[in-house]
């Protein structure tokens, strides 16, 4: 994604020792697949991905482009450090810990502004029309593409790249998008918390649900081009399920956790041209 409105082709990452052509199956045209042991990015897979996004957005030393990034371990490399020295590729990174301001509207990362949120709703319906229409009882790794694609394809649109750098004051330059205030610590914090509708009933655990997913958070950070982390690598519960456990319980309250079976990471990656 970047702030002139186009995405990069996304890369797509499996916990898996091997790599299958099952798992590409109606996936992202133009899309990349990886395996890892846990399902999360890493050095090789960046490094992947970086090779990835030099092809597509065509850097040199002579036409450099600005890819914005986190601070994640996988992106600390003297292989990827000198492959973006010689390929004119100038990567900056975010300031930690910005993706979640003091007020929610304003936020660092483009990705959080406009796109995961949306993008969120989009794959819970896509799974949810899978599902229903009676395919099979659950998802699996091998339906993963081809629902991420419908979902992606329905959220990845100009509007919503140039929507999500304008927002966060990157592009266009705003550097009065922030105050003081912004920056400020939280003066407590809350726990979230479950009103039990009946408190004088002891309940263990309550049941799984049917593999839809209910968060999809920002890991890997792949260089989320103008603004955002780096390939925004995100977390996407497995399709088995989500199982939703009690963890523990307080005079008429339960605290709940959804904890996903197993994980996949998608990553979708931001630039921005220099002028």
């Amino acid at each position: 994604m970047s702030a002139s409105g186009s995405f990069i082709p996304p890369l797509l990452i499996f916990p898996r020792k091997r790599m299958s052509p099952t798992l590409t199956k109606h996936g992202p045209v133009d899309g990349i697949y990886a395996v890892t042991d846990n399902g999360w990015s890493n050095e090789k897979c960046f490094l992947q991905w970086l090779e990835h996004f030099k092809f597509h957005v065509n850097s040199n030393l002579e036409n450099p482009v600005l890819l914005l990034l986190d601070n994640h371990y996988s992106h600390i490399s003297l292989p990827i450090y000198n492959y973006c020295k010689g390929n004119g590729i100038v990567m900056l990174s975010i300031p930690p810990h910005t993706s979640h301001l003091s007020i929610p509207p304003h936020r660092l990362q483009p990705l959080d502004t406009s796109f995961f949120g949306p993008f969120k709703c989009a794959f819970n319906k896509e799974c949810d029309l899978f599902l229903k229409t009676g395919k099979q009882e659950k998802i699996t790794f091998a339906d993963l593409a081809e629902i991420f694609n419908n979902a992606f394809v329905k959220i990845a649109t100009m509007e919503k790249a140039i929507s999500g750098f304008n927002s966060t004051g990157i592009y266009p330059f705003n550097p009065d998008k922030f105050t003081k205030e912004d920056f400020e610590a939280a003066s407590q914090y809350l726990p979230t918390v479950c009103d039990d509708l009946d408190s004088t009933n002891e309940v263990d655990s309550a049941p799984s649900t049917s593999g839809l997913l209910t968060s999809v958070p920002s890991i890997s950070g792949l260089a989320t081009s103008v603004s955002s982390t780096s390939g925004l690598s995100t977390s996407v519960p497995s399709t088995s399920g989500l199982s939703v456990s009690h963890q523990s319980r307080i005079k008429g309250k339960s605290r709940l956790s959804v904890l996903p079976k197993e994980k996949v990471t998608i990553a979708v990656i931001f630039w921005e041209r220099k002028n």
